[in-house]
């Protein structure tokens, strides 16, 4: 053979892991496409033992979920408290496949070498002929093969600078820069080759992970004091410096401009940026589906820690929603982290595409915003009604720093270079709004897409998605108020309508986004969006299999559009979406619950009151706690156990009360309502040994109710630096008495059974020194709990009978629905004496008042008057001080969403030189 030819064979050989991205826009002929071209393997790789292979096996029923922890990492609690979730629910999955890893280590020898937490499944090396009979079991739902994955690698050919992809012709993050929006504060992740976190072998990370590119500013989070929080691995390669492929892609995302003349910002270039390496193969970098799907259970677990909003994978993948890696990524999405992974360079092929059925996959275009002809276009494999991709970015010849050599690029162009656009946008979104959650922000980006069906004729949503990424219309949008209406269906007879506000003749676009809930089925939710002027279809969406729906049209008239959800099929009893509309929302006050909520403050009278009571854990009585935590009052429809050690509560301690105090790290707390029963009663477990089941643990007799009905939590505002302050009193309606006895300590119950949770944080403790624990369900109804909380919970101060020189409080155990009726309590004053309760349309002013009033200089210190006094109502006042009013909501709808206040006013002649003393005040927001 002739010489020349043999070195070009030999060349070819040797290159061709670096050229798994299409160069040229012809893809290879299907007969002889290589793995790497395609995304994915076709055999299940080895396992470490001879003649082993290695499986995915998903089950189909475990005794636990995820709504704790998805609970947790979405509203606001530490990460602390998600770590603690986290090894509670790792021993659960443990406990629960211990049967099924003895047979495969027992009866078959094989070992099961991933034991997953956030997904209910399992990955075993075992020999192939044992595959049937561990499908065949009664839990196994399937048993797939762990294929090798790979990543999308181009060569160097000439480039398009990020500057081009990110100027004001293009997705225009550049307009965000401009303003001051670089996504500072916020975290992403990368889940790729590695991050070069020892650049040039100096043990600092590449310049394009700091502060403007900066190596000398360190005042980031990370590494030497950049923004590369954390690179760990999870392939068998380092996480450092395996491939340069994901350094360049978190350049795209989120790097900063590393210096050279191609270089720039990427689209959120202050983030933090956590790096998850999956490279399990030297050279190719080549990984697994049960490597991917612990990377994305990882970045779940960080999403607290480290703020992580949204993660890039730009990986070949499976197009299976039940595979172990769609799980995870799916998963990551409820998690609070949105998905955004590359469709694919196999054009007309998504064989190795990734499902990412809760995120978003998107298709490569060039500059002129044509799709590349290797960029994969659906139906999505296996799934024949399922429009793939979601959107279209820029992805051909990109350039990008280079892990090696800061004074170089690395430049490639495929779909890897596609999705760190978006999912860099995403991050500049939330910036934008910090409000926003997941769903939201997906729903913004879509809604906010350039049309780009004029530069691919013949070419549909299966080629470019929803459009092209517009990163400045997705912020705007964001800032924007009233376009986002968040909502749940519950019912495939009843579609859900709400109005938004239109001009005729103009364009609009709204978006319906909702995720699938069940991990472990292909059989999701199917709604439906219309938009309709009277019954006259405007626009319409009907796709079954995306997990959104979009409707473009022009407005018929100026005035009210009706946007109506509907569901073809639900996979639970209700399911939340969102909706977002570039024409702004028109609210009915009605649609909302009513609602009663605790504001200001009493001063202090002569009644007969509280005194500080018994504060637990007892090291807290005068320090602040280590935490904070929102449950079991910040989760809906829970039931919560907190123990606390006999030692610290004292001898036959009387308690008539429960307090809470704010924490001192957060602002504020918008109060409410809530059903809530609260039991209190002795038991021998403690700390140690607080058991998931919720009866036993009341081991010494039967708890005493000292709470049943509705509760109403006062707003709050500022922060708490002062231990002594329990702003949130709970009164018992039965006072309870623990007498202690050896052994014996303090056992308290929450069962909550609203259908909302307050954003508010309350003063915890966390940690091995904490003298209590706590357990936790995500049902009023539970037996057992889900998760122990060990050596954490909430400060608690159990408050006991006081004497004279109490602050009066006014309280409520209703809410003010139309046609109801609503009783509004104080208690605490001062005996046998007479109230007013006072009743007014504004806490501002009460005519040419302007409330509040300091009523100091008036003779009566500290006390306030909250509320006007259109309607003043005499109460008598019983022995103890205390009293009710009941008050009846008219049936009038014209009432919908109207609000009144109140506050009484007590004669108390000993209490100050005015002989008055005030409540706290509340305000009612009526509804239906």
């Amino acid at each position: 053979m002739d010489i020349k030819l043999l070195i070009a064979a030999g060349l070819a050989v040797a290159i061709a892991p670096f050229m798994r991205e299409a160069r040229s826009q012809a893809p290879l002929p299907v007969q002889v496409m290589p793995e790497f071209m395609k995304g994915i393997g076709t055999q299940a790789v080895p396992g470490k033992a001879p003649g082993s292979r290695r499986y995915n096996v998903v089950f189909k029923k475990r005794s636990f979920d995820m709504a704790i922890f998805y609970m947790a990492v979405n509203s606001g609690q530490t990460a602390e408290t998600v770590e603690a979730i986290v090894k509670g629910l790792m021993a659960r999955a443990d406990e629960e496949t211990k049967t099924f890893r003895d047979m495969v280590e027992n009866k078959w020898n094989g070992r099961v070498a991933i034991t997953f937490w956030l997904i209910n499944a399992v990955t075993i090396e075992v020999d192939p002929k044992f595959v049937p009979q561990i499908a065949g079991l009664a839990n196994v739902l399937e048993v797939q093969p762990d294929l090798e994955c790979f990543p999308l690698i181009a060569a160097a050919v000439p480039y398009i600078k990020i500057k081009t992809a990110t100027d004001s012709a293009h997705h225009n993050a550049d307009a965000e820069h401009l303003r001051g929006n670089t996504g500072k504060g916020f975290g992403v992740a990368i889940v790729d080759t590695s991050q070069a976190d020892n650049t040039n072998g100096v043990n600092k990370p590449h310049r394009t992970y700091y502060i403007k590119g900066n190596k000398n500013n360190k005042s980031g989070k990370g590494i030497d004091g950049s923004r590369l929080v954390t690179n760990q691995r999870f392939g068998a390669q380092a996480a450092n410096n395996s491939h340069r492929h994901g350094t360049g892609v978190a350049s795209i995302a989120a790097g900063a401009n590393w210096g050279t003349s191609g270089a720039d910002n990427g689209h959120a270039f202050d983030a933090d940026i956590a790096g998850y390496s999956i490279c399990n193969r030297s050279g190719s970098c080549g990984t697994t589906l049960s490597i991917e799907a612990s990377a994305w259970q990882a970045v779940a677990r960080d999403k607290v820690k480290y703020n992580i909003i949204a993660g890039n994978m730009s990986y070949g993948s499976s197009p299976n929603p039940t595979n172990v890696s769609q799980m995870a990524i799916d998963s990551a999405a409820l998690a609070g982290v949105l998905p955004v992974t590359a469709a694919g360079n196999s054009g007309s092929r998504t064989t190795g595409s990734s499902s990412t059925a809760n995120g978003l996959a998107v298709g490569a275009s060039n500059n002129s915003k044509v799709m590349a002809s290797f960029s994969s276009r659906g139906p999505l494999s296996g799934d024949s009604q399922r429009f793939f991709p979601d959107i279209a970015a820029n992805g051909v010849s990109t350039v990008m720093a280079l892990n090696t050599n800061e004074s170089s690029n690395y430049v490639g162009s495929g779909t890897s270079m596609a999705s760190p656009q978006v999912c860099g946008a995403a991050v500049l979104v939330k910036s934008a709004n910090p409000k926003l959650n997941t769903l939201e922000i997906k729903g913004i980006l879509l809604v906010t897409t350039e049309s780009i069906s004029a530069q691919n004729p013949g070419r549909d949503r299966n080629s470019f998605g929803m459009g092209y990424l517009r990163d400045d219309k997705a912020c705007n949008l964001a800032r924007t108020p009233n376009t986002i209406i968040s909502r749940r269906i519950a019912s495939t007879s009843n579609a859900n309508r709400d109005r938004i506000i239109v001009k005729q003749n103009q364009k609009y676009s709204v978006v319906l986004v909702w995720n699938r809930l069940v991990m472990n089925s292909r059989n999701w939710s199917d709604l439906n969006l219309r938009i309709l002027n009277g019954n006259t279809v405007v626009g319409s969406s009907t796709s079954p299999r995306n997990l959104y729906e979009k409707v473009t049209f022009t407005a018929p008239l100026t005035g009210l559009l009706t946007v109506e959800v509907s569901a073809k099929s639900l996979e639970q009893s209700t399911v939340p979406y969102v909706v977002v509309s570039e024409a702004k929302t028109s609210t009915i006050a009605c649609q909302t619950n009513a609602d009663y909520t605790l504001f200001g403050k009493g001063c202090q009278g002569s009644g007969i009151g509280h005194s500080g009571g018994v504060i637990l854990p007892a090291a807290n009585k005068t320090t602040m706690g280590s935490t904070s935590q929102n449950w079991p009052h910040g989760l809906a429809n829970s039931r919560y156990q907190q123990v606390f050690r006999g030692s610290e509560v004292g001898p036959a301690a009387k308690f008539v009360a429960l307090a809470l105090r704010q924490d001192e790290s957060v602002v504020g707390a918008k109060g409410g309502s809530q059903a809530l029963k609260i039991q209190l009663g002795a038991t021998s477990v403690n700390e140690n040994t607080l058991g998931l089941d919720f009866a036993k643990n009341f081991d010494r007799g039967t708890p005493t109710t000292v709470v049943d009905g509705t509760v109403n939590f006062p707003v709050l505002s500022g922060k708490n630096n002062n231990p002594a302050i329990f702003d949130v009193i709970i009164p018992f309606t039965r006072p309870y008495t623990h007498t202690a006895k050896t052994g014996e300590n303090l056992l308290i119950d929450i069962i909550n059974s609203s259908s909302n949770g307050l954003v508010a944080d309350y003063d915890a403790v966390s940690g091995g020194s904490a003298t209590t624990s706590s357990n936790l369900a995500i049902s009023a109804k539970a037996t057992k709990a889900i998760t122990i909380l060990a050596n954490a919970g909430l400060v608690m101060c159990f408050q006991t009978p006081g004497g004279g020189g109490a602050t009066p409080m006014m309280t409520s155990n209703g809410i003010p629905f139309l046609g109801g009726k609503f009783d509004v309590k104080i208690s605490r004053a001062v005996p046998s004496s007479v109230a007013i309760l006072f009743l007014g349309t504004s806490d501002k002013t009460w005519g040419a008042i302007k409330l509040p009033l300091d009523l100091t200089s008036f003779g009566a210190k500290g006390c306030s008057l909250l509320t006007g006094g259109d309607f003043l109502i005499p109460v008598p006042l019983d022995k103890n001080g205390d009293a009710s009013v009941q008050l009846v909501v008219p049936m009038d709808t014209k009432l919908c969403g109207a609000a009144f206040f109140n506050q009484f006013l007590i004669v108390d002649q000993k209490a100050n030189n005015l002989g008055l003393v005030f409540t706290n005040g509340g305000k009612a927001v009526l509804g239906r």
